[in-house]
């Protein structure tokens, strides 16, 4: 689902869209990466820019004052969202998926001495990672 692509039709958004609702990601808020919608002529009005394909990422979610936000125990908060790329900046490395992510972490051996609190600070460090890698290749 996250190769690159030329604009995508209304028919292939719909198809895109119904294997994320039968991976049950239908309840997930949708948002729009707006570094990927990019266009030479926006500064003269284009303003109406193709979507490129859909994927669903963990968002970190920011406070108030523009910082990451922060659970008491340190830990970040982010959620999951389906996120509409356009076609200048649609991710093409689907190793940084988030299905793909989240298999690898799953996928962990971990020590016998890892707590919970330990494997949630590991797993949030890897989707960070891999958020950080992403931006870069857009």
């Amino acid at each position: 689902m996250a190769t690159k692509t030329k604009t995508v039709t209304v028919n292939q958004l719909h198809r895109m869209l119904g294997k994320l609702i039968e991976r049950g990601c239908g309840r997930l808020p949708a948002c729009i990466n707006k570094r990927t919608f990019q266009h030479p002529l926006e500064g003269d009005g284009c303003v109406i820019l193709p979507v490129g394909g859909v994927d669903v990422e963990l968002i970190t979610e920011i406070d108030g004052d523009g910082f990451t936000k922060t659970t008491k125990a340190g830990l970040e908060v982010s959620h999951r969202t389906a996120v509409l790329f356009g076609e200048s900046g649609h991710p093409f490395l689907e190793v940084l998926s988030e299905q793909v992510t989240d298999g690898f972490i799953e996928s962990l051996e971990w020590g016998g001495g890892a707590t919970e609190k330990e494997k949630q600070m590991v797993a949030n460090s890897i989707h960070h990672f891999a958020r950080y890698l992403r931006a870069m290749t857009q």
